[in-house]
């Protein structure tokens, strides 16, 4: 079948309760069919006004039934500094630390509740890399012909790159992976994570550009990174640990 458009249209619960929003697409004939599985890739639609006015970067994501995260968008790596696939198909219940500030978040039954109220909470999450954050997730329900068929939201990263916590054994990892660093390598790492080009580095050190893409692309192997905002925010951790030292 074909759609033309589609939109969204505000659902009315009882009394005193916020509206949530349920997607329908129009065919050809203007007869609403359910377009449901939409939003779970395409939160956008939902939030449609938020997306637009937010001038700060944020995950967009849909979950399912089962709190497992069906969607995220490109702004996952760059705003949490994590890669898309470790989160996909798993719940943020999988994630969160034992943080008092989290009990809430475990308390709130986002997905079943009969209550369609948009809700906010914040809480603290731990990834693969032993790196902790605390974010603020506003989700809100989807619901097709009065049945919930999932949930939609954004996270933002409410850490900063000084405060973000790792643990222990986070911190000894990350300051074992500097150790393998080479002093040339190092001094690359400084450069760009200071804001300079390789094109510039090359010049300031009197080295053929490809010789600097070489020494970057072996100091983020060795780190464990795949991006330049993964080895800035890793980099800025290790200045900070070894400054405490």
């Amino acid at each position: 079948m074909s759609f033309h458009s589609l939109h969204a249209m505000p659902i009315h619960p009882p009394h005193n309760h916020i509206p949530v929003t349920e997607l329908v697409s129009m065919n050809p004939s203007g007869f609403p069919t359910t377009a449901a599985h939409e939003v779970l890739s395409r939160p956008e639609l939902v939030l449609p006004i938020l997306a637009r006015s937010l001038r700060e970067e944020v995950v967009f994501f849909s979950q399912d039934n089962n709190g497992r995260i069906t969607f995220l968008n490109d702004a996952c790596e760059s705003v949490l500094g994590v890669s898309r696939g470790e989160l996909l198909e798993r719940s943020f219940y999988d994630f969160l630390t034992d943080s008092p500030i989290n009990d809430a978040f475990r308390a709130n039954n986002w997905i079943s509740s009969t209550e369609y109220i948009p809700t906010k909470k914040q809480c603290e999450l731990e990834f693969s890399s032993g790196k902790r954050l605390r974010v603020e997730c506003w989700m809100v329900p989807v619901v097709h012909h009065g049945i919930m068929v999932g949930a939609t939201g954004i996270l933002r990263n409410l850490s900063t790159n000084d405060s973000t916590e790792l643990s222990p054994e986070a911190q000894k990892q990350l300051l074992e992976k500097a150790a393998l660093l080479t002093p040339v390598e190092r001094q690359v790492v400084e450069l760009v994570v200071d804001g300079q080009m390789n094109k510039r580095i090359a010049s300031q050190l009197g080295v053929a550009l490809r010789t600097i893409e070489s020494r970057r692309s072996r100091a983020m192997s060795k780190l464990g990174v795949s991006s330049l905002s993964q080895l800035v925010q890793y980099w800025i951790q290790i200045r900070r640990l070894e400054g405490a030292r």
